[in-house]
């Protein structure tokens, strides 16, 4: 059962975690949208949608971000202090199936760091 469980992670994380390319590209619509940012990790993706977690430059607080890719550019749809759950990521117009699955894989923290 452990081998089943690693390997379902594994999967999890090469499909809904952000490439290099679009962990740049999310992190500088962030920067565009607030300029006080200091990191932003982990970076989870589902179709044209990601939940990016940032953190403060000054490193005291942390908040997640939604963003939605349109035309080849990702956008802020919501910056806040708390994860989004489903319910909240809905209002901001992204699909129930997504969110789900944003949901889910952003709470098992399986996406790493970009290469």
């Amino acid at each position: 059962m452990p081998v089943l469980l690693l390997l379902t992670t594994v999967a999890l994380s090469s499909a809904l975690c952000a490439s290099a390319a679009d962990h740049k590209a999310i992190f500088t619509a962030i920067m565009r949208h607030d300029h006080v940012v200091g990191t932003v990790f982990p970076v989870t993706i589902v179709g044209n949608y990601a939940d990016a977690g940032v953190s403060r430059a000054s490193g005291n607080t942390s908040e997640s971000v939604l963003l939605v890719k349109k035309n080849g550019s990702w956008k802020v749809l919501a910056a806040g202090g708390r994860a989004y759950d489903v319910g909240s990521m809905e209002r901001y117009g992204i699909p129930t199936a997504a969110a789900t699955k944003l949901v889910r894989v952003v709470h098992q923290g399986v996406c790493a760091a970009p290469d």
